[in-house]
């Protein structure tokens, strides 16, 4: 039997460019969903899912879109790649 109570979401820590310890949780289905619905050409779109997934934290930190202004392509792309790759994890080792 499968105990979808007994997998725990796993936070994802992040160190913010101002050096604040951010811990993320996991992104739900619906975020993965939004993330692959957003064309890889609409930046704001990407923006706009990333955020939620900052969002959804346990640091009490809020994030807005123009928050991810002074980041670079290589630390988004990197942020996105944390995020979304816990899927890949859990697919590959589900307990």
């Amino acid at each position: 039997m499968l105990d979808l109570q007994a997998i725990e979401s796993q936070e994802i820590k992040i160190k913010w460019i101002d050096g604040d310890l951010v811990s993320v949780n996991e992104p739900t289905f619906r975020m993965f969903k939004k993330m692959s619905n957003v064309d890889q050409a609409d930046d704001e779109g990407i923006g706009k899912v990333l955020v939620e997934m900052l969002n959804n934290n346990t640091s009490s930190k809020k994030f807005k879109l123009s928050d991810l202004d002074p980041l670079t392509t290589g630390q988004i792309t990197a942020l996105i790649k944390k995020l979304t790759g816990q899927k890949e994890a859990a697919d590959q080792h589900p307990n």
